[in-house]
């Protein structure tokens, strides 16, 4: 039979469970250039009629966004280069529910018009009952809108990531140190838990330091960890590779362990 002739349908592909799925994440267009691609991989015989929905699934991106989330193992909490302050879940909530249709300057109520970010405007006057008053600017409707969101989530929410990083107690942190450059060791790599020195980072703390813990690896881990998945960002100290923990969740060690030894096969 023509190998044309054989190459399924773009319909029939595009039908398939795991692509419509895919064309609600990334959009249409981009699901159908990978169908494309890979009937074309077909035509030229180097994939089966029933290998195109596997091959283009393979040649999506994971998300529609270039910006990858990467582990921050730097030792600066305010890290300006990896997106300073990660939000906490309930802020993410918050930012999510905010990018749709609200009632930001509505009142449900009485069906008139309310003071816009009120919600976060109280819960602000809550955390701070010494002032006076309370105001957030900022000149972009749509920024604000996600701003108030995530800051209200934040004032009323758990303590959120940067909070946690803040108060992480030394010997606790010492303590996974240990166990994660103990995983690895047992593994055969060169892993080691020391001491470390932590920054605050950001333009109003750029001094301060925090006593942390860290696992130091062989240098050369470095650019293979950065580009692995999920990426882990460490830095590099008197010729060796500094994991260090205190910006890194503690629910987060594994994935840590796993990026370390998938460098070594």
């Amino acid at each position: 039979m023509d190998q044309r002739r054989r190459v399924p349908r773009t319909d029939a592909v595009l039908a398939a469970p795991e692509l419509v799925a895919a064309q609600g994440r990334l959009g249409r267009a981009a699901v159908k250039k990978a169908v494309a691609s890979a009937q074309r991989r077909v035509r030229q015989g180097e994939l089966g009629p029933d290998e195109v929905v596997g091959a283009a699934v393979a040649a999506l991106p994971p998300r529609a966004t270039s910006l990858r989330p990467v582990i921050n193992a730097t030792g600066v909490l305010l890290h300006t280069n990896l997106g300073r302050a990660p939000l906490s879940a309930a802020a993410i909530d918050a930012v999510t529910a905010a990018a749709g249709p609200t009632d930001v300057e509505f009142d449900l109520v009485r069906g008139t018009r309310a003071r816009r970010g009120r919600g976060a405007m109280d819960a602000l006057a809550q955390a701070v009952p010494d002032a006076e008053d309370v105001h957030v600017v900022n000149n972009n409707a749509a920024a604000l809108v996600l701003t108030l969101a995530a800051l209200e989530a934040t004032l009323r929410g758990p303590v959120p990531p940067l909070g946690e990083a803040l108060h992480a107690d030394p010997e606790a942190l010492a303590a996974r140190a240990a166990v994660l450059a103990g995983t690895l060791a047992e593994a055969g790599l060169d892993a080691r838990a020391v001491p470390s020195e932590a920054n605050v980072g950001g333009g109003g703390a750029p001094g301060v330091t925090l006593p942390s813990a860290a696992v130091s690896l062989p240098e050369r881990f470095a650019g293979p960890l950065r580009t692995g998945e999920p990426p882990v960002v460490g830095r590099i100290e008197g010729g060796r590779l500094l994991i260090d923990l205190r910006a890194v969740p503690g629910t987060r060690d594994g994935d840590v362990a796993r990026a370390v030894l998938a460098v070594e096969g």
